[in-house]
């Protein structure tokens, strides 16, 4: 079954990075590295990946080689032309590497004009090969954001998303979401990092973002999301699941806590400590949002005081309280809506 793409390069993107997200979503670098070396090369090279976290855990590839000069046009464009790659790998290839070159050189990009090094040509090729493993056949991008300093968007990653996605809004039926981190340190203080979103196409336009606001503002500002479970013993792999993927949609550092029975050992946080880690990862807006189902005074009071606690000791922070998923009315709303549905999907018929 084909597959729709969508890239959001909130943070930058690079050829790896780009590759790393593929590789986040499933793709296996086996199958990578195996068409790559049918490349008709003399010079060695290596691709590894590796998990890193950077507020959200992501895929971080290098890739290595033995030669460090850039190839010309004229000798990428035959890299190309004379492997095995499909004819779709080729042309988008070509059109990636002249681009490259055009932004070398001036003008109508010549023969003898640079197109990267080996190692982008390799995370280029990479990623058009990673389409065709994941049988992607539609690609759309958010544009990513101007003036944020230590995000950037490389050459080769901008030739690449100019030459095969086109920029407009997500529309597609989410399956899986995944990061690629950029080539350099992810520990450093601006890491490049672009999110995939990966599902089936859909004719209505979702924006993710806002699922999540106001967490997801994107103005550079940086944020975390703190989710907050009544009792400890409720965290298991669904809340653990659910935590990661509010952490994929919104772009965002998400803390699991517990009013009750949190503490700094068990692995589930106090709400406090929660807090007190997401400012220490520099977060500057915080959203604290509560996973129950309805209102409860108890833990609305509770969440209350706390947040009094929070705005005194960072007066500089944005520190906001999220409303419950779901009132009571809206919860009885839509059991009564599954029960239909499930009624009306009913195989054996029932005599009155």
């Amino acid at each position: 079954m084909s597959q729709t793409l969508h890239f959001d390069p909130y943070a930058g993107i690079s050829a790896a990075a780009a590759l790393g997200a593929l590789l986040d979503l499933g793709l296996r670098l086996d199958d990578v590295r195996a068409v790559l070396a049918q490349l008709p090369l003399t010079a060695a090279w290596t691709i590894t990946a590796e998990q890193a976290t950077v507020g959200v855990t992501g895929t971080r590839v290098t890739i290595t080689t033995d030669q460090q000069q850039p190839w010309t046009l004229a000798q990428a464009t035959t890299l190309l032309t004379s492997s095995p790659l499909s004819a779709k790998v080729q042309a988008r290839g070509t059109e990636i590497i002249r681009q490259l070159a055009a932004a070398s050189g001036f003008g109508t990009p010549r023969p003898d004009d640079p197109a990267g090094t080996l190692d982008t040509l390799l995370a280029i090729i990479g990623v058009l090969v990673g389409f065709e493993l994941l049988d992607v056949t539609d690609i759309s991008m958010t544009a990513p954001p101007r003036a944020i300093a230590g995000n950037p968007v490389t050459p080769a990653a901008q030739a690449l998303l100019k030459t095969v996605a086109v920029e407009r809004p997500a529309t597609l039926r989410l399956q899986r979401v995944g990061y690629g981190l950029g080539p350099v340190d992810p520990a450093g203080p601006h890491p490049t990092a672009v999110r995939v979103w990966l599902g089936e196409a859909a004719a209505e336009t979702t924006t993710w973002q806002t699922l999540i606001a106001p967490a997801t503002v994107n103005d550079a500002v940086a944020g975390a999301l703190i989710l907050v479970l009544d009792h400890a013993n409720e965290a298991g792999a669904e809340y653990q699941r659910l935590a990661a993927l509010a952490a994929a949609w919104a772009g965002l550092p998400a803390f699991l806590c517990a009013i009750h029975g949190g503490n700094d050992q068990n692995g589930i946080l106090r709400v406090t400590a929660a807090i007190e880690a997401a400012i220490n990862n520099q977060a500057q807006r915080i959203v604290i949002q509560p996973l129950g189902l309805t209102t409860d005074s108890e833990r609305d009071d509770t969440l209350s005081g706390i947040l009094r606690w929070a705005r005194g000791r960072w007066q500089a922070r944005q520190i906001v309280l999220a409303q419950p998923l779901l009132t009571a009315r809206q919860l009885a709303y839509r059991l009564a809506g599954r029960a239909t549905e499930a009624q009306e999907q009913a195989s054996v018929p029932i005599t009155p």
